[in-house]
């Protein structure tokens, strides 16, 4: 196994972008099915700017995770419940019902420059 590691506007962009390309199911597919798949900085994306689209390849790629037991992991500044209230209700529940939460702190080493 391996893994994939995605920064989450990032994907959400390549899979709109594949629409005219052909490769959206690919790209969504591969976040599917990796064995272990990273989100990063998940929280970035904010509720208003979501899409019905967004939702719903979330929604796709966590059903299908949880539904096969593969892991994913999320970073996010937002705490649980936070990241959750950014999404629908179904999506917000795959993400609390499935949650490790481990808490980083220590200094924003992007502000260190």
């Amino acid at each position: 196994g391996g893994g994939l590691w995605l920064p989450f506007i990032s994907f959400m962009s390549q899979v709109r972008k594949g629409y005219s390309d052909d490769t959206a199911e690919a790209k969504k597919e591969m976040a599917m099915t990796t064995p272990v798949l990273m989100f990063e900085d998940f929280g970035s994306l904010a509720r208003e700017d979501q899409t019905a689209h967004t939702q719903d390849v979330l929604w796709q790629v966590l059903y299908h995770r949880n539904a096969n037991n593969l892991p994913t992991l999320i970073t996010s500044n937002l705490d649980a419940d936070q990241a959750a209230s950014q999404f629908n209700a179904g999506i917000a529940q795959r993400i609390l019902e499935a949650l490790n939460t481990i808490h980083v702190t220590g200094r924003i080493v992007r502000n260190l420059g």
